[in-house]
């Protein structure tokens, strides 16, 4: 749905829900200045905004709101850590005026960018104000997690994805592609040569992007196609599949746990593991490196999926204007290196960084990667690749198992038809 609908709807509709439910109706605050929309009319009276963050980033939003404060100092703020997990759940609570939820709604709202399209269809948060700033600022994968039907809402602080480590006292630099990880683990004299997760989809899905192929298309909205059995996917988990051939060690052996000790242990000399991985390798000298290309080191890297965090701006704040000025606030390269720097988070837009050590290279990782998907059909997905990559891994063809698999868990396009005569 275009953005004019979408807001459309949310003005015309809103009231009529609310009417119906006895809830107050979200206040309608004044628009951006038209003549420069990136400076928002912003009130001069006293306010306080309210913002719900995580624990770990509480101290952030601290000193972000104090810097904030230095150019509106009218503007107070209330912190309340609230976890991102359980942030969406507490705010319908709130909205909804459930008893054991608090009753008033926070002005801003941090989420996993998963929870927002649940968020945006009922109408509970706003589009960002400036979509094309909004679109401007952040990485082109975190943008999109932050969209819902073409419609960019709140504003990604921070993403966590997966990239390849490597143990530098083992090996001075990683190899660019998978025909290069898979030459030096043949040769590597010690454990694993590399290792990753291959029974886990989370791990598996990057095989799939050959040929920049996405995950239910460009946008992850295509219900009707996962792409999983387009050839550039296919031959992508043949390339997963021939990894066997170095790392001989059935999927269901390689999990999540396996991966992260052997790497820590110091027992591999590389391996897949997330931003949420970093803690247990605080004995390792480790660096960090996009995933390797396909074909040579001029291809294209495998793409990885992404998990957002999206301050989201309550359609029912008394403050709005105000609110979406904070939130933008806080994708300025200078409050993007302070969270960096405050919770280790890697920042969602494009910085040159030289601490910590790992942030580099999953900002460059960020580069090519894609939104986990929020459509209905990707819970299906997730539910079952790791099985289809699993069984990929220890034996069954590609080609045969893909196309089954995406009919599994599409939703077919109803086709109309044609009228008689």
């Amino acid at each position: 749905m275009r953005l004019l609908q979408r807001l459309s709807a949310l003005v015309l509709v809103m009231p009529l829900l609310l009417a119906s439910c006895g809830t107050p109706e979200p206040s309608q605050s004044p628009s951006p200045s038209p003549s420069n929309p990136d400076e928002p009319v912003l009130t001069t009276r006293n306010i306080t905004l309210t913002v719900w963050e995580s624990e770990s980033a509480a101290e952030f939003i601290r000193q972000a709101s104090a810097e904030f404060q230095k150019k509106y100092p009218n503007i107070s703020f209330e912190i309340e850590a609230v976890e991102p997990d359980t942030a969406a759940s507490r705010f319908r609570g709130a909205v909804t005026a459930t008893p054991a939820y608090v009753s008033k709604p926070p002005d801003l709202i941090a989420v996993p960018h998963t929870d927002i399209r649940a968020l945006a269809e009922t109408f509970d948060v706003l589009p960002a104000r400036n979509q094309e700033k909004a679109e401007e600022s952040a990485q082109a994968a975190c943008v999109q997690a932050a969209t819902v039907d073409g419609v960019i809402y709140g504003y990604p602080v921070s993403a966590s994805t997966i990239a390849l480590f490597y143990n530098k006292d083992l090996i001075a630099a990683p190899p660019a592609t998978w025909e290069g990880v898979a030459g030096f683990s043949a040769e590597f004299g010690g454990q694993y040569g590399f290792i990753f997760p291959a029974g886990t989809a989370y791990y598996a899905v990057p095989f799939t992007t050959l040929g920049n192929t996405r995950l239910f298309g460009s946008d992850g909205e295509n219900a009707a196609n996962s792409f999983l059995q387009s050839p550039p996917s296919i031959a992508g988990m043949e390339a997963f599949a021939a990894l066997r051939s170095v790392l001989d060690v059935p999927a269901a052996e390689l999990t999540v746990d396996a991966t992260v000790r052997a790497f820590a242990s110091g027992n591999a000399a590389m391996c897949i593991a997330g931003t949420w991985d970093i803690g247990a390798f605080s004995g390792v000298n480790y660096g960090v490196a996009p995933l390797p290309a396909f074909g040579d080191e001029n291809g294209m890297g495998a793409a990885a999926p992404i998990d957002a965090r999206v301050m989201l701006v309550s359609a029912w704040s008394e403050h709005a204007d105000e609110a979406s000025a904070f939130a933008d606030f806080l994708l300025t390269p200078a409050m993007q290196r302070l969270r960096l720097t405050l919770t280790g988070e890697i920042p969602s837009v494009k910085l040159t960084v030289g601490s910590p050590a790992y942030a580099a290279g999953f900002i460059k990782q960020l580069e090519n990667a894609f939104a986990a998907p929020t459509i209905p059909e990707a819970e299906a997905f997730w539910n079952g690749f790791g099985a289809i990559a699993a069984s990929i891994w220890d034996g069954a063809s590609p080609a045969e198992i893909l196309p089954g698999f995406n009919a599994s868990i599409i939703t077919p396009e109803i086709v109309e038809p044609s009228p008689e005569g």
